[in-house]
């Protein structure tokens, strides 16, 4: 088995307005993506830019409304009912909100005892205790009879993987895991999804904003996927986007995290500038703007040559970027916590 997803020219269109003011906007546009066994991928961009619609649509959630997906080598608008269910069991979503995504009246030992029973697995208990100490939260008899308001937002989410590891997946999807978890348990969370992907062999893709949390996800051995406007404008391994970041966009997220050195703030301001001018980008409508890069309208380096059609292309080995301008794009040093981040040993 050579890939478990696998996306080819994948759109999503989506209604908004009333009955009297309708138009249709790019949610997702021109997507190509493949996820093999044991793969390890992160997605960043803003609120907005397509990533949550991209991993339900990997996830069987949304269908798209261009394009195909495939599963295990399947096209998935081809199987029949049961045997989508089947497969839709190997590949599982993590909802970004751990308040909601667990029942509040269900044990932690419930929460993952019925899904086994469901599935017929036998020894139920020592496998809910397994599934527990996958995930860091011990002991695992101290927490059989907690319920989730007993626990932190890092353990509810913690138990959500958990929870989705019930199914013997194939693949996670997690989206947004650490958006709604203190700052200080973040890396718990991004710790345990990397131990499930290199002890356990799982293939893991996490969905981020945040693209120091992305590249901590991704580093040594990892993708990194920038999306912007519906689009994949810059992927390849992690080291090489966040290293030599080849699109203005990408720049400019970087830019954007938290920096711990006061004298870089002054200077990160007048950087992020060279990267965004004042005017805002928009959702493409249906029939605007067509192949055209989304980051046009707020890119200070846009010529007339970026109205025209626009692909993802190889610069260096494995390292693609949909910009025409990169050539003019200044020197580039990374972060500051570039350096630390790669420093940290991988869980």
């Amino acid at each position: 088995m050579s890939e478990i997803v696998r996306l080819e020219n994948v759109s999503k269109v989506f209604r908004r307005g009333g009955m009297l003011r309708r138009e249709y906007v790019w949610a997702v546009k021109d997507v190509n993506l493949a996820i093999a066994p044991g793969s390890r991928i992160a997605v960043v961009g803003e609120s907005g830019s397509g990533k949550t619609t991209l991993a339900k649509i990997i996830t069987g959630f949304e269908m798209p409304s261009e394009g195909y997906v495939y599963w295990f080598g399947k096209l998935i608008d081809e199987l029949p009912m049961k045997e989508f269910k089947e497969m839709r069991e190997k590949i599982q979503y993590v909802h970004q909100d751990p308040y909601m995504s667990l029942n509040p009246v269900r044990t932690v030992y419930d929460t993952l005892a019925d899904p086994l029973r469901k599935r017929g697995i036998d020894n139920v208990e020592e496998k809910v205790k397994e599934l527990l100490r996958l995930v860091k939260i011990t002991p695992p008899e101290y927490f059989f009879n907690k319920f989730p308001y007993h626990l932190s937002g890092g353990m509810r989410q913690r138990l959500a993987i958990a929870r989705a590891l019930t199914a013997s997946p194939q693949l996670i999807v997690a989206d947004e895991p650490i958006s709604m978890v203190d700052m200080s348990l973040r890396v718990s969370v991004l710790d345990v999804l990397l131990g499930l992907n290199r002890e356990v062999g799982l293939a893991v893709m996490m969905i981020s904003h945040d693209i120091a949390a992305a590249y901590y996800f991704a580093r040594e051995g990892g993708l990194l996927y920038v999306m912007y406007g519906g689009r994949i404008i810059e992927c390849g391994p992690s080291e090489k986007v966040v290293s030599n970041p080849l699109h203005p966009y990408t720049r400019l997220l970087l830019l954007a995290t938290p920096q711990h050195r006061r004298s870089f703030f002054q200077e990160r301001i007048s950087m992020m500038a060279m990267y965004a001018s004042e005017k805002s980008g928009a959702a493409l409508r249906v029939g605007e703007g067509v192949g055209v890069c989304p980051y046009i309208a707020r890119c200070p380096f846009a010529t007339p040559e970026c109205e025209g059609p626009i692909e993802l292309k190889e610069i260096e080995t494995g390292h693609y970027v949909a910009c025409k301008r990169v050539d003019t794009l200044p020197e580039w040093t990374p972060p500051p916590w570039y350096w630390f981040a790669s420093k940290r040993d991988v869980a």
